[in-house]
């Protein structure tokens, strides 16, 4: 009969990163020592998550490693404090004790004194239930008391620009501020959220976090009213408490709450760039939606209207071919923008365009890291394959609409 002692590994878990709740893991994995020394017990490894929700097994690193590890026999036993400690959602417990006994593997709830290969699953099952029950109505309880919250108008403990003061009340942060009015402004003048993000990074700006920035930070920047001193909570909700599935909430049922001296940026400047962001999106639309088929003329997908921001479509009178906006004539809610653009003319400033581009300075990619460089030397050889398909298709309509055939 062997002597060794039992091999076991100890789980162990936090939902949040607060102090006194990291103080509460120290205990944990303080325990399981003392346990292993009381019962004579070989404690290979403790497995803890800090700071992660009890009810989503995909979000926990460590449970997942450690039924990784007990399909190589790395131990004999798996023990833990509390079943709540051990899964918050039925299904995840029992499919966990359940891949584990495959492997001979028990779990031991130290508090219940219950143990997965000798109790009944019933027992193990209602047990995991009680816990279910029990996030389900913290979950109601903190839903409950966020909107409270979001009704009174608390605000979120990190947000560029700002020095959160207490739960409802924020201070700018004038060096974080200067950052935000770039942003705003860069935006209008055309820049896009990716150019912005890189050069913020060259300048060595970080984020509130101290890491670089990115497209998306910028844009939610560029979208957060607050910037102009409108707070808005309550924007969505959470429907389902055991995946995390957040519903975003219609804007009636928004919490929106005026504090002017928090303003960064104009009332204007921030509707500016919000309606610069809306037709953006809608050139991005329109060219996706080009791009899903093959460009049957050379101009195709290169014209947008300025109005509506729509893509140019081609027309043809008198056996010749004008552009103009797709979206006019569409009804009440189409496009009124009714100019349309002999092609003739388009691909004469198209031209003309062009070689203003060749003869421009190019001192602009020097330094450049290579990929890069190779990504641009791509775009150009496509271009200048579509450039050489406008130039023929120029020479050929060029003679119909001026009477003569421009020598170029």
């Amino acid at each position: 009969m062997s002597n060794k002692p039992v091999r076991f590994a100890a789980y162990c878990r936090v939902s949040t990163k607060k102090e006194e709740q990291m103080d509460s893991l120290a205990h944990q994995k303080e325990f399981f020592e003392q346990y292993a020394a009381r019962e004579g017990m070989e404690l290979v490894k403790i497995y803890a998550d800090e700071g992660v929700s009890g009810r989503q097994l995909r979000r926990r690193e460590q449970f997942v490693r450690m039924l990784s590890d007990a399909a190589h026999s790395a131990f004999d036993l798996v023990a833990v404090k509390d079943i709540s400690r051990f899964a918050r959602n039925t299904v995840d417990c029992l499919q966990a004790i359940r891949t584990l006994k495959k492997q001979g593997i028990a779990v031991r709830f130290l508090s219940s004194g219950q143990e997965s290969l000798g109790d009944s699953e019933f027992i193990l099952t209602v047990y995991a239930s009680l816990a279910q029950e029990e996030s389900a109505n913290l979950s109601k309880r903190v839903k409950f008391g966020k909107e409270i919250n979001a009704k009174k108008g608390r605000v979120p403990p990190m947000l560029y620009g700002y020095d959160r003061i207490d739960l409802f009340t924020l201070r700018i942060c004038e060096a974080e501020a200067e950052t935000v009015r770039f942003l705003f402004a860069r935006y209008l003048d055309g820049w896009g959220t990716a150019r912005i993000a890189q050069e913020l990074n060259r300048m060595g700006t970080p984020t509130k976090l101290g890491k670089q920035w990115n497209s998306r930070g910028v844009r939610r920047c560029l979208s957060n009213p607050v910037y102009c001193g409108t707070l808005i909570n309550h924007r969505s909700t959470v429907v389902d408490y055991l995946d995390g599935t957040v519903k975003p909430l219609p804007q009636g049922e928004w919490f929106s709450h005026e504090r002017p001296d928090w303003a960064i940026v104009p009332r204007a400047q921030f509707d500016a760039v919000q309606q610069e962001m809306t037709r953006r999106r809608t050139i991005a639309a329109g060219r996706q939606r080009i791009q899903t088929h093959r460009p049957k003329l050379p101009l195709s997908g290169l014209l947008f209207c300025e109005t509506c921001g729509g893509v140019f479509s081609p027309r043809t009178r008198g056996g010749r071919r004008y552009w103009m906006c797709w979206h006019h004539d569409r009804g009440k809610n189409g496009c009124t923008n009714a100019v349309s653009i002999p092609e003739a003319i388009v691909f004469d400033l198209l031209e003309r365009c062009l070689r203003d581009l060749t003869q421009s300075d190019v001192s602009c990619v020097h330094g450049l890291p290579h990929a890069q460089l190779t990504r641009l030397l791509s775009r150009i050889e496509v271009a200048e394959d579509r450039t050489v398909r406008i130039f023929w298709k120029r020479k050929e309509n060029c003679s119909d609409y001026c009477g003569t055939d421009r020598n170029t």
